[in-house]
Parts: structure tokens; sequence; C-alpha cells
């Protein structure tokens, strides 16, 4: 089966006429050391459906890695490939557009009327080239690079990517070994080349790598990029879960207080919603058999009244409110609008006519129809928001169990930061304050630590009392200050498995949302009995124009200290 095809789109072309399509095979032969036989070629025209028939085939096949076309990307009304792409890529891969593009324009200007094209289909690397033999040649020379990397990290071949890392590591070092001769060689890979490739047992095995604080006590022999691996937002979840195997302590709380708690246990339904048969609207209960004619009223039965247990007699009528309880033996509400009245005495209705046509059943809300009793209402781990409490409450529940609220503690560090009257050199604390409302926007008990200066000790015993007053710590620090956390980095606690977070490199406007979801994925569960889950996030303090964090980097680990980014 073919390992690579090469895809000719044009209206014009034969195989004796393909120029380029035969460049692109000498090229993957050359680039991939493989024979002819393991490449499929083949022309179309400048069709949608014929372009997309092709390599949808092609995609399907599990060895073929990298599909190639040529031809179709321009500006015309005839070139249609990227149209036909882009709606089969599962995923875009804007980098190798943008690599092809930038490269094109160093050659030629008229590079910025071609649409390059890359993407992912299934486990198929797909690119989009122009279709003269001379820029498909130049465009394939772009790209040959990052070729087998790319298909590696699609195809999911772990043992290649992870030795892709090790090689760009050790060549890194290396060149950097002239100028900083004391830095020492780390044997981890380098995540941080912008693909983002995680090593197979970064969030289920102990970390084995350099330990940060064992690796300098001084800034000349720091690392200059960090040895752990980048890891999503999700994955850093399932870190967190895997390593929270208490909960926080579970207490009572009114259901009119629950709102933003988390339920400690399944809550189920105390009695049948309604409780009673209830009439949906104004108008009379009735007998369906009695209708239509002439029914004298009997009683009233509003809103609020005690259902009685008198049988409904035949030709009788009992008037209702809407939520009124229906006696026994009436079969259906007739609304006010479907009756005439026929006589009175002193304001009160004497009979009725019933001028509509009644059918079993109408108007009435049976009982239990909407909840009935013992019926399961929320599962356990539910966060109460405010349809759940009037939930609970129309279930006749007036206590909850829930997990008791997180306590979370936000300090920084710095000698430069400072709550008020800045002198030169120093800056106003914001990210502090602003974590601390938006936690408490959230509805968390917070405790404010304060900001502590760049002394190792002090840091230390800050850091010792934290976690002493909360369950969860936000810890602030700037880049020439990490090495007071390292040097305080064996406390005197146990760390929870060591699970430390680090958030970077995102947007301020997404940072609410996955604090919040952060903070509420770890309500109901306990920090370890005495201890503290410390998330220690690295950004500017400074955030007000600047990017906050979004993504999550985690490092499990068995030693006591932070292994925090370097």
């Amino acid at each position: 089966m073919a390992r690579f095809a090469v895809i000719t789109v044009s209206d014009t072309r034969r195989d004796a006429e393909d120029r380029s399509g035969p460049v692109l095979v000498e090229l993957l032969q050359e680039h991939f050391e493989c024979e002819a036989a393991t490449i499929f070629k083949t022309i179309v025209q400048d069709e949608v459906a014929d372009i997309q028939a092709v390599v949808k085939q092609q995609c399907s096949q599990a060895e073929c890695e990298l599909v190639v076309l040529t031809g179709g990307t321009g500006l015309s009304q005839r070139d249609v490939t990227p149209d036909a792409l882009i709606p089969l890529f599962d995923k875009r891969a804007p980098g190798i557009e943008a690599l092809l593009l930038t490269k094109s324009l160093e050659v030629t200007a008229m590079a910025a009327l071609a649409r390059y094209t890359a993407g992912i289909r299934s486990n198929t690397l797909v690119l989009a080239l122009p279709g003269s033999p001379k820029a498909a040649r130049e465009c394939f020379g772009f790209v040959a690079k990052v070729l087998s990397h790319a298909i590696a990290t699609v195809r999911g071949v772990q043992r290649q990517v992870v030795a892709t890392h090790a090689d760009m590591q050790r060549s890194g070092t290396t060149a950097s070994s002239s100028t900083t001769p004391t830095q020492p060689t780390s044997t981890a890979p380098d995540y941080h080349h912008g693909c983002h490739c995680v090593a197979p047992t970064a969030t289920t095995e102990p970390w084995t790598g350099p330990v940060p604080s064992a690796i300098f006590t001084t800034p000349a022999a720091r690392n200059r990029q960090s040895p752990y691996p980048l890891i999503t937002l999700d994955d850093a979840f399932k870190v967190l879960d895997s390593h929270c195997a208490a909960s926080l302590p579970v207490v009572e709380v009114n259901v009119r207080e629950s709102l933003g708690h988390v339920l400690a246990q399944d809550v189920y339904s105390q009695w049948d919603m309604p409780p009673f048969r209830a009439s949906i609207k104004d108008g009379y209960a009735v007998r369906v058999e009695d209708c239509p004619g002439q029914l004298a009223v009997s009683t009233a039965a509003p809103a609020g009244s005690t259902p009685t247990e008198a049988m409904l007699s035949s030709n009788c009528a009992v008037r209702v409110s809407t939520g009124g309880p229906i006696p026994p033996g009436a079969t259906a509400v007739v609304m006010v609008e479907d009756t005439t009245l026929v006589d009175s005495l002193e304001g009160e209705e004497v009979s009725i006519e019933v001028t509509a046509s009644v059918t079993a059943g109408q108007d009435i809300r049976p009982q239990g129809c909407d909840i009935s009793k013992g019926q399961l209402l929320l599962r356990k781990g539910h966060l109460v928001e405010a349809a759940d409490l009037a939930l609970m409450l129309s279930s006749k529940l007036a206590q909850v169990a829930v997990y008791r609220q997180p306590r979370v503690l936000v300090l920084s560090t710095g000698n430069e930061v400072v709550d008020a009257d800045p002198q030169p050199g120093q800056i106003i604390d914001s990210n502090r304050p602003m974590l601390l409302a938006l936690l408490r926007h959230h509805g968390y008990s917070v405790v404010d630590g304060g900001i502590l200066p760049d002394d190792p000790a002090l840091i230390k015993a800050g850091l010792e009392s934290a976690m002493a007053s909360a369950d969860y710590c936000h810890f602030w620090w700037r880049f020439h200050g990490r090495e007071g956390l390292h040097q305080a980095g064996s406390l005197s606690v146990r760390w929870p498995s060591s699970v430390w977070a680090c958030l970077s490199k995102a947007r301020q406007a997404n940072h609410a949302d996955n604090v919040s979801r952060a903070y509420r994925r770890c309500q109901g569960h306990a920090s370890f009995t005495g201890q503290s889950f410390v998330d220690i996030c690295y950004l500017p303090l400074v955030c007000v124009a600047s990017a906050a964090p979004t993504w999550w980097t985690a490092c499990p680990a068995s030693y006591d200290g932070c292994p925090a980014h370097s």
C-alpha cells in the first residue's frame, strides 16, 4: 500500500503533460528514501467533488502518511483546491501554511496570490502546493525539515517524537555551552519549540528528570529552558484528579444557602410533585360524562385550600383556580371561558352551563407528574445552581449535604511589588486583588496572603503559614525571584504527591473561566489531610494589559520541593 500520495489538480494536463507531479514524486523518494511503488500518483480536474473523493480515499488507508496536492491554489475561479480540502480537515496546520507563505515571499512577491493549505485528516498530513514545477520544488524544500516530525506527531509515533525533541535539546545545549560553561546539560527533551508534543508518560509516571531545587543555587547555573513538558488543561485536570484521593469535609447546609456548593451525596425527592391532582387553569372540576350541560356549583377549591375527600356528585361542578386541588371523582377541568352563568345568589355562582365538549384528564396535572417521591434529582459532585436550589426546595428538602467550600489564599512575592505608594523601581500589585475579587465573585472564601519579599526564609515561612490557613494557595512570583522559591522548597510539610501546576502563555479574557473551572473541579476534593494543594503560577505581576494564564503544565513527582519551570 502507498505511504504517500501525489495529486495533480488540473483541467488540462494528462499524465504525459504533468510536470509538477513527477517532481514531487522524485522529492518524496529522495527525502524519505522510499521506492516509487510506495507513492500513489494521480491527476484530477479542478472540481471540489473530484478532489475530495481522491483525498478521502487516500486518507482512509491506514498506511498513508502524507498527501501532497499540486495546483489549484491560486485566486482564479477554477482554483478550488483549498476550498475542497478545508472542509475535510480534522485540524488545520496554520504553522506549516505560514512557513510556506513566508518562505515563498522571500522568493517572489507573487507568492501572496497563492493559497497554501495544510491540515490533518484522520492520521494523514495533507499539503496543497502551487502548480508550477518550480514552485512545487521550492515549497517542498521549505517544509522538508519538519515533515518527518510532523508525520510522527500526527500518527502518534512517540518514540520518534521524543527522539527528535532530545536531539533538539542536545544541539541547543551544545550551542550555548561555549558561552555558559556552568550550565548543566539536561537530559529531558525540549517540548517548547511550538509543536507542544507530550511525552507518553508525562501525566502518569513520576518525573525522573532534573529537580530544579537540586539543579542550581546561583542564577548562572539555572536552566535556560524548561525541562518539563507542556500539557493541555484537560490533561492537567486528569493529573489533579489522580492525586486528590480524599474529600473536603462534608457539612449540612440549609438548601436555601446551598448555592455554589458541591453536593456530597445524591439528592432524592421527598414527595410527589405536585403532591395532589392540581388544576392547570381557572375553571371548574367536572365529570366528563356530565358535559356539556347545566351543572350545579357545589363548592370552591382555590389554590392553597385543603384537598377535599368528598366525592364529586353527578351533574355538579367545583370551582377551581390554577394550582387548586381537584376533588375525587372529577375527571376534567373546564376553563371559565367555556361556560356561561345560569344562576347566582349573593354574588356566588349557583349553576353554570358547560358549552364545550370535554375530554378525560383535560387541564389536570396528575399527582407526581413532574417528580415522583424517591426520584433522583441531583447526583453527588453536582455544583448547585439557582435552578437546582428551587428544585430541591420544591421537593421538600430542607437540608443538604455538601462539601465545605475551599478556602483559597492568594499571595504575591517580590521586592518590587507594593500595595500602594510605589517608590522608584516599584510597581503596584494588581494580580492579587484581581484574583481575590475573581474568587469572591465565584463564591469562594478567600484569604489575602499579602506580599512576601524575595527572601528564601520569609517565603518558606509564608508558605507554611498559607498552607495552615487555606485549602488552596495561589503563589505569584517574578522570574529572578524563583531561586528563592527553590531554596525554600524543602518545607516542613508533606507536599500532596507534588502536583504543582504552572499556568502560562494565554489571554486574560479566558483566565476567569479556567480558574473558576479549576477550583470548582477541586471543590469535591481535599488537598489531603493537613496539607494544601499549591497552585504555582508564573506570569508578569502586572497583567492589566498583558497575558494572563490559561494553559497548564503539570509536573507530577515523588520528591519534596517544587518542580517549577525554569
